[in-house]
């Protein structure tokens, strides 16, 4: 494994994490693979076993392997793991930093007017012009998440006009908007899926779903972004770590 950059602004020991999440999420690694030993890795890779030791202790915590004392350390699964429920990261950015390569398709793309729900969650006018986008996330050709968002245009000028399957929705409303995401308030749920997000997930209808509603607020504590997000739980796994 020669991708180490000593060069590089990246620390060593991110290098070594995000190496060892590609290789699960392409499944180069698999449930239960054993990985080296600190020794044979720290030697392979011509760095320390402080530093190796490192990488793997933040994989342990964020749920990609599991050490067994006397056995080694192995890879627990290949789920998308993410920290949505610490972070305020986007889906996008949460993907990335797993090491996960994956794509976004649009399916609508169009400014509506808002009913008295997307009114309430903009705390918008009925004649606000209201950016309605709706996309899915595939991983390995794989749709993992199905996602709704409603933008307030008043505050996010122009942004209907962007392309979302390139750029994430998070950039561009801080850059139509020319304001910071200060915060936003998120809310996880167990659900089963209908008819029709039953159709563009590819899963059975009553299929059980984790369903995450989330608000955005930009710098000046205005609401600029109502969403629901459809995450696939089977392929896609929340971790939150906390300290006491």
């Amino acid at each position: 494994m020669s991708f180490i950059d000593s060069g590089a602004s990246k620390p060593i020991f991110i290098q070594i994490q995000d190496k060892i999440k590609h290789n699960i999420s392409t499944g180069l690694w698999s449930e239960g693979f054993k990985l080296p030993s600190e020794e044979e890795f720290s030697k392979e890779l011509n760095v320390s076993r402080g530093t190796v030791r490192k990488a793997i202790k933040e994989l342990v915590k964020t749920g990609y392997l599991e050490q067994i004392h006397g056995k080694g350390t192995f890879v627990l699964s290949r789920f998308t793991t993410s920290n949505l429920a610490q972070e305020f990261i986007s889906t996008a950015e949460s993907l990335v930093n797993s090491g996960v390569d994956y794509e976004t398709e649009v399916l609508v793309q169009k400014l509506i007017k808002p009913n008295k729900h997307i009114m309430s969650k903009l705390e918008c006018q009925k004649d606000t012009p209201v950016l309605y986008l709706k996309r899915i996330r595939l991983v390995e050709n794989e749709k993992v998440l199905l996602m709704e968002n409603w933008v307030n245009t008043k505050i996010c000028k122009n942004i209907e006009l962007e392309n979302f399957e390139s750029d994430t929705i998070f950039d561009m409303m801080e850059k139509t908007s020319k304001k910071t995401i200060k915060y936003g308030i998120r809310s996880f749920e167990a659900k089963s899926v209908d008819t029709e997000q039953a159709k563009i997930l590819d899963v059975p209808v009553s299929s059980p779903i984790l369903f995450l509603e989330q608000s955005t607020f930009l710098i000046e504590d205005k609401v600029a972004e109502y969403s629901n997000i459809w995450i696939k739980s089977d392929k896609y796994k929340i971790i939150s770590v906390l300290e006491r």
